[in-house]
């Protein structure tokens, strides 16, 4: 098995020191490693410490080089936690590492694992392979987990992958990670909430679907509150319904199908916002407020 960098216990991937000096040698590796040198990279690792062969095979996983990949493992190297958050975005990648021994469910310092951070990625083929060879989708970050994030470990009471799932992934995808063992009745799943507050750089009507598996196949309520993630009774932590998510994150197509699937822009937070009210923060002109002076005039 191919030895890994592991620290405070076992099963928990830390990161290799980053390189220091001008070392001419790990120079020439960093460049072979970066430019798919089959050739070079392995015959120059044998003279580098651990952490700096770790650092040339991160920069190969994150360019594609997988081969390369390969015979590094092959030979010795050692993968760190950006081996593994790196190898999460691509099938093949995945793969190569399980076929290498590496155990689906080490945890990462942090709390991370391989199979949310595929699911964050939308590796859907990367997620079926690891589903299929025992990755537990509870198995991830607890949220509000004391302490510094160094200090921080995978649990198997996360259910961080649905709120993954609902902002990256199919409803397909969704309902394979429940058979699978994920539950929406957990504390931390809010997953139309994440849906409805995809990030800006995503287009919101690729999440449409997924709002209408959500409540329309599982029932979720479109007027929830996320009272799943408040961290006081007043309402800290807490940003409201789907609606405040989607004003939030100025998404325009979500609002418009939230609206019209008839939920309540006047629902407030524990501490008293309403999304209607929220709208007051939207700059003037934007699409979000055309939507509720639209409202406005029917009410």
């Amino acid at each position: 098995m191919v030895p890994i960098l592991l620290k405070n216990g076992p099963n928990y991937l830390t990161y290799a020191a980053y390189p220091s000096g001008k070392d001419a040698t790990f120079a020439a590796y960093a460049d072979a490693c970066a430019s798919n040198n089959i050739t070079s990279a392995p015959s120059l690792s044998p003279g580098l410490k651990n952490s700096d062969v770790t650092f040339g095979l991160n920069i190969a996983v994150q360019q594609g080089h997988l081969e390369l990949v390969r015979q590094l493992l092959n030979a010795g190297a050692k993968w760190d936690a950006n081996t593994i958050i790196y190898a999460a975005r691509s099938f093949d990648a995945v793969k190569l590492l399980v076929g290498c021994g590496y155990d689906v469910n080490t945890g990462l310092i942090g709390g991370g694992a391989l199979l949310p951070m595929a699911v964050g990625h939308n590796n859907e083929a990367g997620i079926r392979y690891l589903l299929e060879r025992g990755a537990k989708p509870s198995f991830g970050p607890k949220r509000n987990a004391p302490g510094h994030i160094t200090e921080w470990r995978a649990v198997m009471e996360s259910r961080s992958i649905l709120n993954k799932a609902a902002r990256a992934c199919s409803p397909a995808i969704f309902a394979l990670l429940l058979s699978y063992g994920s539950d929406l009745s957990h504390h931390d799943a809010i997953p139309l909430h994440s849906a409805a507050g995809c990030p800006p750089s995503q287009d919101g009507n690729s999440r449409i679907p997924m709002l209408e598996y959500l409540v329309d196949e599982l029932g979720i309520d479109v007027n929830a509150l996320d009272t799943a993630i408040e961290i006081a009774p007043d309402g800290r932590g807490q940003t409201g319904t789907p609606l405040h998510y989607a004003i939030k994150f100025g998404n325009v197509e979500i609002v418009k199908w939230l609206l019209n699937k008839g939920t309540d822009p006047d629902k407030k937070l524990p501490w008293g916002r309403s999304a209607r009210e929220l709208v007051n923060r939207v700059p003037p002109g934007h699409a979000i407020c055309a939507l509720f002076a639209e409202l406005e005039a029917k009410t």
